[in-house]
């Protein structure tokens, strides 16, 4: 299930497409800009969604090492797709970056950092 994230170039507003109407959605006057998940980071350290299942749940992490979680750079949210159903957790500095939710083989995890943009993993 491949899940679409617009972002504002001016304000930094991230949106979900939860239905494809075949508009681009809008913000501050101008079409918001598709984001496009970045899957493999040089470091492999602190972006990609590192995704682990047990006992029907899914169990996501941001980065093999904690992502930073401040004021000026942190994770915004996480996202886990599976079976038809997203799951959403929102994120402020301070935060832990890990999400569970009900899932398994297949699940697809998305993050949003402030400063790197759209994050994926599959399990």
């Amino acid at each position: 299930m491949e899940l679409q994230f617009y972002v504002c170039k001016h304000c930094n507003n991230v949106v979900y497409l939860a239905h494809d109407a075949k508009h681009t959605p809008s913000c501050c006057g101008e079409s918001r800009t598709t984001l496009v998940p970045n899957t493999v980071e040089a470091s492999q350290e602190k972006h990609v969604p590192v995704l682990s299942s047990a006992q029907g749940l899914v169990t996501v992490k941001i980065g093999q090492v904690p992502h930073p979680m401040e004021d000026a750079h942190y994770i915004g949210f996480i996202a886990l797709a599976h079976d038809g159903l997203v799951t959403f957790k929102h994120l402020t500095p301070g935060d832990e970056a890990v999400l569970t939710a009900p899932g398994g083989e297949g699940a697809v995890a998305y993050a949003w950092c402030n400063l790197h943009g759209l994050w994926k993993g599959v399990l």
